[in-house]
């Protein structure tokens, strides 16, 4: 008869318990979301507060990377470079007030350092190691400046027969009141008389099963009463507490209301404005080459401490139900001053040695000759100052399906040390979409995005490079390209 018997771990009074308990805690749940949208500036904006910092996280979370520079996340990578190794550790915390729509902070401290032979070595002796980097940087999103819309709600539309045509926000405020009701409804009242039913229909059953005997086919009754445990174990209510059974209630309310609202077609754009910065040190490592010097002292090694600060504002804008030439753009203005000395300035050349020998008698010379990369600081004068660096950068994906666009950037660096240096930088984003790849599903990613760029540095050859602006162009291809997660999702 042991087919008969009840499960040990099945307890008809527990679940009828839980489920009461589930029912309370939504009810309380669904009186606060119902209030807001109907009380409360909810009902007018395209987003509610509580989707809207799950928005605010994703987008900013994007939007405050800091272009290749320096993490803006906590994180730990190794960065691999044609002539060392360096690893990169970060530590981020954000901070955000109790009102969805305040101000968000995120705050970032770190170390970069090369590794030698599986060592990074920050500190030598009382110093720290040539080539390291400790950084501390910062994002702000002001309040009340994370986003602006244009929802269209003053443009009345009528259809054939003289009727009004809803906007794109009536429509999402009528799908968003409607789920709402929706999933109320299921998750309180009916929620209760569901699994009560459920759970009599099993009780049902299981006396049927115990007045049976042991001769009689019980197939069907035993499927229908393992259909119902399945229901109840997917539930929750076999297993789980009713407080986590009601949390996984209210992510699916959510999760469903983030869906409505961030993929409406009431959005037709979104802006962002932040600030950034930071306060950076570098411990400077370089060789140089004099020619006044003996043979043996003409190469040296130079240690420099590198100090700087960082200002940035940036915009970011997307364009999402508008078929204009510009989908998405971003734009920032920087200014960076730091310490420098009139021998960063100054590129490295390829300095070749030649020694030449002759034995005796002299019928026979041997020559010998060696290379090696260094700053040419003959007859340059050491000095130590501040440079500073203006920059500003514009980055646009073109069209609506933003498959390509470009990338501008400019910079001017002026110092007491040295002639003012510019530099220009062109290039072109390209997205090669993956066989599979569908651009209405948020979750289907391009298989490669990348630029290919064109780079003038020091047009004016303060360097000293004694080559011209063509020749000291550098062309290559960047696989890293600035907001590929906003551009390219």
């Amino acid at each position: 008869m042991a087919t008969h018997s009840v499960d040990a771990q099945f307890a008809p009074k527990e679940i009828k318990s839980k489920i009461v308990s589930v029912k309370t805690n939504m009810t309380r749940f669904c009186d606060s979301v119902t209030s807001r949208l109907q009380t409360n500036n909810d009902s007018d904006q395209i987003i509610s507060d509580g989707s809207y910092k799950r928005y605010i996280d994703q987008y900013f979370t994007y939007l405050s990377y800091n272009r290749g520079a320096l993490p803006s996340g906590t994180s730990a990578a190794l960065e691999l470079t044609s002539n060392s190794t360096q690893i990169d550790l970060s530590i981020a915390r954000k901070f955000e007030p109790d009102n969805p729509r305040g101000p968000i902070t995120i705050l970032t401290g770190g170390v970069k350092a090369k590794i030698n032979d599986g060592i990074s070595q920050l500190f030598s002796g009382g110093n720290i190691s040539s080539g390291t980097t400790l950084f501390s940087n910062f994002t702000f999103l002001p309040a009340r400046s994370k986003y602006k819309k244009n929802i269209s709600a003053e443009i009345i539309r009528f259809d054939e027969n003289g009727d009004t045509i809803p906007t794109p926000f009536q429509e999402l405020k009528a799908k968003r009141a409607e789920y709402n009701t929706y999933f109320c409804q299921n998750s309180t009242q009916n929620y209760e008389a569901k699994y009560n039913s459920l759970l009599n229909c099993w009780s049902d059953i299981q006396n049927q099963l115990s007045q049976l005997s042991v001769d009689c086919d019980i197939t069907e009754l035993l499927k229908k009463k393992e259909d119902i445990e399945k229901k109840l174990e997917n539930a929750g209510l076999l297993a789980l507490p009713p407080a986590k059974i009601a949390n996984a209630l209210k992510k699916e309310y959510t999760d469903k209301m983030y869906d409505l609202e961030a993929e409406s077609d009431a959005w037709l754009w979104v802006k962002f404005f932040w600030w950034s910065g930071g306060i950076i040190y570098t411990r400077q490592s370089y060789d140089t080459y004099d020619e006044k010097n003996s043979l043996a002292k003409r190469f040296d090694s130079k240690d420099f401490d590198e100090v700087g600060i960082k200002i940035t504002a940036n915009w970011f804008k997307q364009k999402l139900n508008n078929s204009s030439f510009i989908g998405s753009s971003y734009f920032n203005i920087s200014y960076e001053p730091k310490t420098t000395n009139s021998y960063l300035v100054l590129k490295n050349q390829d300095i070749f040695r030649e020694i030449s020998r002759s034995p005796s008698p002299a019928d026979t010379v041997y020559s010998f000759q060696t290379t090696k990369k260094a700053k040419n600081i003959t007859n340059k004068q050491y000095k130590t100052g501040w440079q500073h660096k203006f920059s500003g950068t514009y980055t646009a994906m073109l069209g609506k399906k933003q498959k390509t666009g470009i990338n501008l950037r400019g910079e001017w660096i002026a110092s007491q040390l040295s002639a003012p240096i510019y530099s220009i930088h062109f290039g072109a984003l390209l997205r090669f979409v993956n066989n599979n790849y569908d651009p209405t599903d948020k979750k289907s990613n391009a298989k490669v995005n990348f630029e290919i760029f064109i780079e003038f540095i020091d047009m004016t050859d303060v360097g000293n490079s004694r080559k011209s602006v063509w020749q000291n162009k550098v062309i290559g291809v960047n696989t890293t390209v600035p907001f590929n997660k906003i551009f390219f999702k």
